[in-house]
């Protein structure tokens, strides 16, 4: 069975052409997660869609090149100062619903998060960028992208981009979920699901990864 909607497509409802970008696809649920022009999400179910909504021609831009933008820093926008507390790293079976949380402050708190990760090893080789639009956040060490993290405001999870070298060694970790192989991506095709609370795990590990880099050891990495 095919998928319904092209992730990225943006759809016109015929009836009261209303228009939205296709963000997610909850299958579990059947509904789909859309975003309208001004940063507005709003959810569908799949009979409504495949009844009213169709596709219009616009430029899309797949999911590869939009995790290519990236922002200067100095660009970056951030309300607040301070930086996130840590969480528990205590990880338990059952998780409590939670309310959504704003996506603004998510992506806020974590590109903090990341800025202290970052400044952690001391170098000037290092650098971090966000594209809020895409919610996108990434490090990189000189011209090498050593990960790339998208916030999925839907579920609210991060999915994690990496080079098959670092996937194919952290792909058995405990944080990891929805492991995949994007053959469609360019250069980052391999991806999987961690929970907020697993950011720091992650982190942990990469620290060995972007330790190599920082010594030209990229082949090794």
């Amino acid at each position: 069975m095919s998928e319904i909607g092209v992730i990225g497509q943006m759809y016109e409802d015929r009836r009261t052409k209303k228009r939205g970008k296709l963000i997610e696809r909850d299958n579990k649920f059947k509904t789909l997660l859309m975003e309208s022009k001004d940063g507005k999400s709003f959810n569908i179910t799949f009979g409504g869609f495949k009844s009213n909504w169709r596709k219009i021609d616009e430029s899309i831009q797949t999911v590869e090149e939009a995790m290519q933008e990236e922002v200067p820093e100095e660009q970056i926008s951030l309300q607040t100062k301070e930086a996130p507390v840590k969480k528990n790293k205590t990880k338990t079976k059952t998780r409590k619903p939670q309310a959504p949380r704003q996506i603004n402050i998510v992506l806020e708190e974590t590109m903090l998060h990341i800025l202290d990760y970052a400044k952690s090893f001391n170098s000037t080789k290092i650098s971090t960028g966000i594209e809020p639009k895409k919610r996108n956040i990434r490090l990189k060490v000189d011209n090498t992208r050593m990960f790339i993290l998208t916030y999925m405001a839907r579920r609210d999870k991060f999915m994690v981009c990496l080079h098959e070298r670092i996937f194919l060694q952290l792909r058995n970790k405990d944080y990891v979920s929805e492991a995949k192989f994007n053959e469609s991506w360019q250069t980052m095709k391999y991806s999987f699901i961690i929970e907020d609370d697993e950011l720091d795990d992650f982190l942990d590990d990469m620290r060995e990864f972007i330790e190599r880099a920082l010594c030209n050891d990229i082949e090794e990495v």
